[in-house]
């Protein structure tokens, strides 16, 4: 498999529900990482992003090293790069100041790498991709689009401060990708208070296409509503028992990836689902981003005492 990941590499400081604190990169590299850990040997793996040119040749020296990782797609961008301060409210809600915002993607920057099998487009900061460079992708990429609703549910204050907002034209995003990803907050934005739920939501926008929506719950795991026949199906997924979260961030990117890993080669939504909760979870065990090698050990850790 070839996949493209698109979206912002940052700087994480994140202040933590219990009082401490901790420094690392992160945004596209938790999905790039968790990726590295989980995706096959013989995979390519190809991450598109401005790098700030402070961080670029330490992003560039951390990836060099694993030979499915393709660099051509980090563009360095001569300015600081974005940094993201992240206060945690309670163990699962958070507020976000983003500073030193990167400028957006275009189609340009992501047409070389249209040979993929999977485009990935995860609005971390919430520009990532315009909507008119996102649907130039759709019409000029017939594979498979994944794509993480995320910060499109943010503003953005002068100070860097976020808050959430109804996302523009939000069929327009949905009707051009394939698989759709999004917390429960993120849902309540998108769905403008109407009170309607997670099924009637698919039946709206997403069942006519057959299209895949991962609808992330946090501590309660994840449902996933897909197509089957004339009827919408879903299954409720809980996160394993044994690990304990101590660090959310990044486990709805590390969801991602640990879908994609399963759900591209075996079609088994379900199962796919059910290794995504795993991955998530592993990665909420590490306060920062973790180290791919250690996430996969700890993964075949996990497996071998849950037999």
């Amino acid at each position: 498999m070839k996949i493209v990941l698109i979206g912002t590499i940052v700087k994480d400081i994140i202040k933590h529900f219990n009082g401490s604190q901790s420094k690392s990169f992160g945004g596209l590299l938790y999905t790039l990482n968790a990726a590295s850990a989980f995706f096959n040997e013989d995979d390519c793996i190809i991450p598109v992003s401005y790098v700030g040119e402070d961080i670029y040749p330490e992003i560039i020296d951390l990836l060099k090293d694993d030979k499915r990782i393709v660099l051509d797609g980090l563009k360095r961008c001569a300015q600081k790069n974005n940094t993201v301060e992240i206060t945690y409210t309670s163990p699962d809600e958070r507020l976000e100041r983003s500073l030193f915002p990167l400028p957006p993607l275009s189609f340009e920057n992501i047409q070389p790498f249209l040979d993929a099998d999977v485009v990935v487009v995860n609005m971390i900061s919430g520009w990532d991709l315009d909507l008119n460079d996102f649907i130039k992708l759709r019409k000029n990429y017939s594979g498979l689009i994944y794509l993480d609703i995320h910060s499109l549910t943010l503003g953005c204050n002068p100070d860097g401060t976020r808050y959430y907002r109804v996302v523009d034209q939000l069929d327009k995003w949905i009707g051009n990708c394939d698989i759709l990803q999004l917390n429960e907050c993120e849902f309540n934005i998108i769905n403008n208070n109407k009170g309607r739920g997670p099924e009637s939501f698919y039946r709206d926008y997403c069942f006519k296409e057959g299209k895949i929506v991962n609808l992330t719950r946090a501590s309660q795991g994840s449902v996933t509503y897909f197509k089957e026949g004339r009827q919408v199906q879903k299954t409720v997924v809980y996160p394993p028992p044994a690990l304990k979260v101590v660090d959310p961030t990044g486990c709805g990117d590390a969801f991602m990836a640990g879908f994609l890993s399963e759900y591209f080669n075996k079609k088994d939504i379900r199962f796919a689902a059910a290794h995504a909760n795993q991955v998530a979870a592993l990665m909420g065990t590490f306060r920062g981003l973790p180290n791919p090698k250690v996430l996969r050990q700890m993964y075949n850790k996990y497996l071998e005492e849950n037999k």
